[in-house]
């Protein structure tokens, strides 16, 4: 009963740190806090529908493609991250 509790607890916690960030993220941009989520809304709707789209249609394409070349995205994605911090923190 305890870990239930704490779990509601943390949920509500993090939903309220979404909508703190949301609200500051929406003053910064100088937009309204609820046309701003309005927009998230649909912007991450439509990202995960092109996303789904795409594995509906080219998955086992795709994934046989990743499968052969998985080392070489691995290893792409490791000097991508460096590359990165290094970018970040020299600037």
């Amino acid at each position: 009963m305890a870990s239930l509790r704490r779990f509601r607890n943390e949920r509500l916690r993090s939903a309220a740190c979404v909508e703190d960030t949301t609200t500051a993220t929406a003053g910064i941009a100088a937009m309204d806090p609820f046309a701003f989520m309005f927009a998230t809304i649909v912007g991450r709707t439509l990202h995960f529908a092109m996303v789904g789209a795409v594995l509906v249609f080219c998955g086992p394409r795709i994934m046989a493609f990743v499968t052969r070349y998985e080392r070489a995205f691995v290893l792409a994605s490791l000097l991508v991250l460096i590359a990165a911090v290094i970018v970040f923190h020299f600037r």
